[in-house]
């Protein structure tokens, strides 16, 4: 079985008067490297600036703290972060959506597996009971929401019956378990493709898977939704197949319920 992986979305600063500086200010939430992070977004940078005639600049803020001082310091406008952060940050009136990714298989959500050395004698999350589980943050949507709420229907507690263990980064996750110092990861599949042309994953194997004014939002909007239809905006899109984003589209309100889902579930009778 596969437990959903939510998607990344963007959304934008609500409550920022338009005139307060010149461009804008584009947040990445992200735990990669804000080196890594800079190489994959700094050409969509490069293509947003030309195309919406204004000068951008990327951040790179950590955890949604640091996210939330930003916002109320106005200092960012617009920013890229996962759904359960997005849903969280929205319910305190800091956030409103402007569109949202769809990674490299179509789709705006993805499935995702739990990962273990082919020689642990793992056979199903069950025997995950006890162990060291490897995962990237406790703020993310696919990497701690949605696996959480997998395992109550296994009557697991992420929390009281594994060892969790918090990398920061997929790849970081992945040696743990390689190394033995974690028996599991929990990956999506798209994630896992990618990876598995940059890694050694012969010895793993899967066992279970699961308010600025209107006119520069729509600007914004505009401009991110016909990425995939231009040339420039083509390459502009490709560095961003790394972390398995495929493109923006319209935002669907309805990824809201399923992350609010996914915080209240409780397993079935």
């Amino acid at each position: 079985m596969r437990f959903l992986l939510i998607v990344l979305g963007l959304a934008m600063l609500v409550c920022r008067p338009a005139a307060a500086a010149p461009g804008y200010q584009f947040a990445i939430v992200n735990p990669a490297s804000p080196s890594r992070l800079h190489t994959v977004w700094e050409p969509l940078r490069q293509h947003l600036s030309r195309e919406l005639d204004a000068e951008i600049e990327l951040v790179f803020p950590k955890g949604i703290d640091q996210v939330e001082k930003l916002l109320g310091h106005n200092e960012i406008d617009f920013v890229y972060l996962n759904s359960y952060l997005f849903y969280l940050l929205k319910g305190k009136g800091k956030l409103d959506a402007v569109v949202q990714m769809r990674n490299l298989d179509g789709k705006v959500t993805s499935q995702g597996s739990f990962i273990v050395r082919a020689d642990s004698g793992i056979d199903s999350v069950d025997d995950l009971r006890g162990r060291k589980l490897a995962l990237i943050s406790p703020l993310g949507a696919g990497a701690y929401l949605a696996p959480r709420a997998y395992l109550q229907d296994f009557g697991m507690d992420i929390h009281t019956d594994l060892d969790l263990m918090f990398t920061g980064d997929l790849k970081k996750s992945v040696y743990a378990v390689l190394l033995g110092d974690a028996a599991a990861t929990t990956m999506c599949a798209v994630s896992y493709k990618i990876l598995e042309h940059k890694l050694n994953f012969r010895e793993l194997s899967i066992i279970d898977s699961t308010r600025l004014g209107p006119e520069p939002i729509e600007a914004w909007r505009r401009a991110l939704m016909k990425l995939s239809r231009t040339e420039s905006g083509r390459a502009a899109l490709q560095p961003l197949a790394d972390i398995k984003v495929r493109d923006f589209i319209e935002y669907d309100p309805a990824l809201e319920t399923l992350t609010r889902n996914l915080m209240q579930y409780s397993p079935a009778p």
